[in-house]
């Protein structure tokens, strides 16, 4: 299911059932509300990105590094990359260590596993998964994630896998061959797609309160 934090507890009863619905009937913009005959649904939807054209532009892993040396160079201040963590509701200051792996999936672009730590303590480490697609001759950032995050072990710390693990992280878990179905990773992704890019400037999905006719933000944490 699709976890969202209100801007605004008051709405919370009304957020719970649009996220269940956005995760059953697929996202639908507010305003924008085609019938049930017209709604794809987010199995046709990850089809649909599974068999999307390929970029103008052959991408390689170089130009992946290069994309992610800009965002990181973006979103900088007083030397640490600033990210706004929305499981932990809170901004993590980091350093840039290393790119640590970049992979490429057919129909949904490339994601660079990145480590950081943290700029006050540097023994306190996260793996940042950042997720690009190609557009055109450019790579356009989607979202960024934590894949891993610190937790302390006796006077030290270790990195542990935060739970559930992205998407794009499920297929390398299958097993080999083909099948013939749409698998929940495809599904998955093609929700992650539709909320990354109707989220507003400030990274917020707007729901339309059919009830009140409202809009309620909301942040997107995790699928």
């Amino acid at each position: 299911m699709i976890l969202c934090r209100l801007d605004r507890s008051l709405f919370v009863a009304q957020a719970t059932a649009i996220a269940v619905a956005l995760c059953v009937c697929g996202p639908v913009l507010a305003g924008d509300q085609p019938s049930p005959a017209d709604e794809p649904s987010p199995a046709a939807d990850a089809a649909t990105v599974a068999s999307e054209p390929k970029s103008g532009k052959e991408f390689s892993e170089e130009d992946v590094d290069k994309a992610v040396e800009a965002t990181i160079a973006e979103r900088s201040k007083d030397g640490a990359f600033v990210f706004h963590d929305p499981k932990l509701d809170a901004d993590l200051n980091l350093v840039f260590e290393q790119v640590k792996i970049v992979r490429g999936m057919e129909g949904y672009g490339w994601f660079a596993n990145v480590i950081f730590h943290d700029k006050d303590e540097a023994k306190k480490q996260y793996a940042i998964d950042f997720w690009f697609k190609p557009d055109g001759d450019k790579l356009t950032l989607m979202d960024i994630r934590v894949q891993k995050g610190p937790q302390q072990e006796g006077d030290g710390w270790i990195m542990i896998t935060r739970m559930p693990v992205a998407w794009w992280w499920l297929p390398v878990q299958e097993h080999p061959g083909d099948m013939e179905v749409t698998r929940a990773w495809q599904v998955m992704g093609a929700i992650h797609k539709y909320i990354a890019t109707h989220k507003d400037a400030n990274g917020a999905l707007d729901i339309k309160d059919d009830k009140t006719g409202e809009s309620i933000p909301l942040d997107f944490v995790e699928i």
